[in-house]
Parts: C-alpha cells; structure tokens; sequence
C-alpha cells in the first residue's frame, strides 16, 4: 500500500510540474510583454513629441482639405437622402473615405523609425489612425456621422498602443482621433529572447519525469526481484528439506536398529543417504555457480564437437531415463561430419534443460520433438506439446529464480534457474535463444549458434 501510495503521490507531483512550469513561462512572457510596451512607448512618445514641436506635417492638411471638400458634398447627399437605409449607407461611406485618407499620411511614422533607429533601437512597426468621432458641419447644425468611445484598437491591432490623441475641426467637419502605433512581431521578438528559458523548462520536465520513470522502473525491478527472491527462498526451503528429512530418517534408523539391521537393508538405507547427499550437493553447486556467474563471465572449454553424434548421445540418454516419453527426432538436415567448438558439459547441461522442461510442462502423454538444421548457423529446435507459456509470463521467461504459474499449481519442483542457465551458456558460445509459444502446439524453443 505504502508503495502504491508513493507512486501516486510521485505522479501527482509530477502532473502538477506542467501547469507550474506553464504559469512561470507565461508570467515571464507577460512581464517582456510590459518591458517591451513601456520601453518603446516611452521612445516613440518622446518621437512623436519631437516631431510635432519641430515640423508642421503640410501632407495632413493636404489630407485635411481634400476631406473638406468631400464633407461638403456629403452634407448635400444626406440632405436629399429620404430613407433611413440610404442615410446610413451614406454614413458608412462617408467613415470610410476618412479612414482611408486618414491613414495615407506617414510623415509620423517615417520620423518615428529614424528616431528609434538612432536610439539603437532595430525594429519593426507600423501606425494607424483610428477615428473615435465624426461630425459633419452644416449650416443647419452638426451631424453624428460616427461616435466611439472604447479607446481601444481594432481588434486585429492588438499589438499596439495609442501614442496621442488629436481632435481637428474645419469649415464642413470635425474629427477626434487617436494615433496608434503597431508591433506586428513583438510576440516573436519576445518569444525568441525567452527561448533559453523555455528550452530550460522542457529540459528540466523531460529531466524530471526520465528520472521519475526510470526510479520507478528499477523500484518496480527491486521489487519483482524482491518477491521472486522470496519465491526462491521458499522453493529452496523445501528442495533443501526434502533430502535432508530422508537422510534424517535414514540415519535415525540406522542409529537406532544397527545391530538388528540386515545386511541389505544397512546397504539401502545407505545408498539413500548417499544418493540425497548427492542431489543436495548438486543444489549447492547450482546455486554457487550463479552467484560466480553474478560476478564474472562464464569460463567455457570449447572442443570441436561432431553435432550429430553429440546429440544423438543426448536424446538416447533421455529416452532411456524416461522411458514413457514419445520422442520424435530429426537429424537429417544435419551433415553427420558436421564439427563445431562447444563447451560439450555446458551444452549437454542446456539440451538437458529443455529437454526436461519439455517432459515436465508438456502434455499428457508428453511428445517432445526435437530437430537440428544448419544454415548460416547450427539450429537446434526443441518442441512439447503442452500448454504454452501465458502471455504475461514471457518477458520474464529466462530471469533468474523465475518460475511459472502453471509450475506452482501444479508443485512441480525446481529452483527457476534452468532457463536462466540456459540463456547464459548460449551466450557464452555468442549465440542466442529464442521461443515461440501457443495453447494449440505447444512450445518451442530455438538455440541458435554461429559457426
């Protein structure tokens, strides 16, 4: 519990460090935001204040007249207009040619650059009026043409901010404006300085969760081992107590009944504790040849060895120590004077192993299929009719004290080292091992030596 615990504790801080990281980042976006507006709108305002203490702009009265004049029809166009819709048309037309005429005049802008240029200052901008109210001056009165009072730019100049405001009055209309000028790449101008800081940030979150997943990988490996180290214990326990209860029995009955005892029995009961002794010792060196190979690699005596006879040797061993088994062996894609360098103990221990493997988990009666080719490599197939290994099981298969959940079901005895040795004397001779396995043919493993 405590364990699944620290892991959603662990998870849950680590979700949180993305909206944290996300909240710095734009903080920080958002104070460059107010140290760009308030660096360049102090600049271009003193600009602007230059300029109009210092040159009279003769292009906007220009403007100015020609607009005039325009008023002056205008007014005429409104008078004769009947309908409401007309009127309104004709306003709309009338904001627009101020708009646009407006906006011709850059006389401003282009002092604005040159002033910011000299101050050392290299960056791009525009400028635009925006009209905020329009009147038409007839002898009858003034007429509303347009009225806008948010002190806000169009909404596709967010970019920018208002540098002064102007209200102009001439013989057919008056006019309140606003000067705005525009940034259109102060956001990727501020993107591009805070690029270290956002590359720090996504550096530092892949950091975090790579050590986050790779802690928790070798916690979640501690603690398969752990429990598979528990396992084995256990198994251990009962491998080791098995011999030593019938030595046990057998010397107590020596002990007590020796001179009652016959000839032949003192011979029986002496041939058990010897052949206990025997399989106990064979556990021991199973064991502490792991723990050696924990340590170092394992130290191969390799001989050129005539494969078919060697296997040949091996199987018909088997068949005679198990004289139940139904086994089907192919030799025939082997060349009989087929030589190849092996360690002949470790590899007659590994064809042992599966061989036993095939026997204890295959079907009933077991059928163990064995056949050896060779290609670019020596192919050695070993197949049983059993089961098959589970789906989960098989990532695990050739791990250390690693035992099935059909073997435990069915108390099938063992320490979890066969596989384990198994993979490491292949390796040894650079070769590798290799499985396939399903409910409906069994399964079949496949050793694979280069020449």
């Amino acid at each position: 519990m405590k364990f699944r615990a620290f892991i959603w504790i662990s998870g849950i801080a680590l979700v949180m460090l993305i909206p944290v990281q996300y909240y710095f980042i734009s903080e920080t976006f958002r104070t460059k935001q107010q140290q760009f507006d308030s660096r360049y709108s102090g600049l271009t305002r003193l600009g602007l204040y230059e300029f109009e203490s210092r040159y009279i702009d003769t292009k906007e009265d220009s403007v100015f007249m020609s607009l005039d004049d325009y008023a002056y029809f205008a007014i005429h166009d409104l008078g004769f207009s009947v309908s409401p819709e007309m009127q309104d048309s004709i306003r709309k037309e009338i904001i627009l040619e101020f708009d646009h005429k407006m906006n011709l005049t850059t006389n401003r802008e282009e002092f604005l650059k040159t002033y910011l240029s000299e101050e050392g200052e290299n960056v791009r901008f525009s400028s635009l009026v925006v009209i905020r109210e329009l009147y038409l001056l007839s002898p009858g009165g003034r007429i509303s043409i347009f009225s806008d009072s948010t002190g806000e730019a169009p909404g596709i100049y967010t970019e920018g901010y208002m540098l002064n405001s102007y209200h102009v009055e001439r013989n057919y209309f008056s006019v309140s404006y606003d000067y705005f000028i525009l940034f259109p790449e102060r956001a990727e101008r501020i993107r591009n300085e805070m690029r270290l800081t956002i590359s720090l940030s996504f550096a530092t979150l892949l950091i975090v969760f790579g050590v986050f997943f790779l802690t928790l990988r070798n916690l979640l490996i501690q603690k398969r081992l752990s429990e598979l180290k528990t396992d084995f214990i256990n198994n251990m326990t009962h491998e080791l107590k098995t011999p030593l209860s019938t030595i046990s029995v057998a010397s107590s009955s020596l002990a007590k009944n020796e001179g009652e005892l016959k000839r032949e029995r003192i011979t029986e009961l002496s041939g058990i504790i010897i052949k206990q002794n025997r399989h106990l010792s064979k556990l021991i060196d199973r064991i502490l040849d792991i723990s050696i190979w924990e340590k170092d690699e394992v130290k191969l005596e390799k001989t050129p060895t005539g494969i078919h006879a060697f296997l040949s040797d091996i199987l018909e061993d088997f068949q005679a120590t198990h004289p139940g088994i139904r086994m089907k062996v192919n030799l025939s894609k082997l060349d009989t004077s087929f030589e190849i360098p092996v360690d002949r103990i470790h590899m007659h221990t590994v064809i042992n192993n599966l061989l036993s493997n095939a026997f204890k988990y295959g079907g009933d009666p077991p059928t163990i299929e064995v056949s050896a080719r060779t290609g670019d490599a020596l192919y050695i197939d070993v197949r049983d009719n059993g089961r098959g290994i589970h789906d989960a099981e098989k990532d695990h298969l050739f791990e250390k004290f690693f035992r099935g959940r059909e073997t435990r079901q069915k108390a099938i005895r063992g320490l979890g080292l066969g596989l384990y040795y198994v993979k490491k004397i292949v390796e040894a001779h650079e070769g590798s091992i290799s499985f396939d396995s399903n409910g409906e043919q069994g399964t079949i493993f496949t050793i694979e030596i280069p020449f």
